[in-house]
């Protein structure tokens, strides 16, 4: 696994102007970042919400992230499978070496849903640089029937 130290949105910057004016500072192409700590903590929950072939090498997994109990978190432990977030293989949260440290699968795309609304003012916004991605469609996902990680 890789060490992550932030989570990020994807967006153009109109967009994060038009939240900031007209939604009270809270997140619906720039970039919102902020600090992994802020969103994946003691204080959350980790859930696994789906696994999707690609037909290539990886897979996209989407995953969600909750603050203990909130009404996001109550709907995900009723709902969606629980997972250790110091031990699994999409995304980790642990100590060490006296510091928290965050990995997340190379072999994956992984999308992480948080329950909540997130202020702008938790992280910064900024253009996006490269060759990033927006957010992927799993409108026509399928699972491979030859897919030996699909098919376990």
């Amino acid at each position: 696994m890789f060490k992550f130290y932030v989570f990020y949105h994807n967006q153009h910057k109109e967009y994060f102007d038009y939240i900031r004016k007209h939604h009270g500072n809270s997140v619906q192409p720039s970039r919102f970042e902020t600090a992994a700590e802020k969103l994946f903590n003691p204080n959350t929950n980790l859930s696994f919400r789906d696994f999707y072939c690609v037909y290539t090498a990886y897979h996209y997994v989407i995953l969600v992230i909750a603050p203990v109990g909130s009404l996001g978190d109550e709907f995900c432990k009723q709902c969606l499978p629980q997972l250790n977030s110091q031990d699994n293989e999409f995304l980790t949260c642990r100590e060490e070496d006296g510091m928290v440290v965050y990995h997340y699968a190379q072999d994956v795309i992984l999308e992480v849903i948080y329950t909540d609304p997130v202020a702008i003012s938790l992280g910064t916004v900024a253009e996006i640089t490269g060759h990033q991605l927006m957010s992927l469609s799993t409108v026509n996902a399928k699972k491979d029937p030859r897919c030996k990680i699909c098919n376990i």
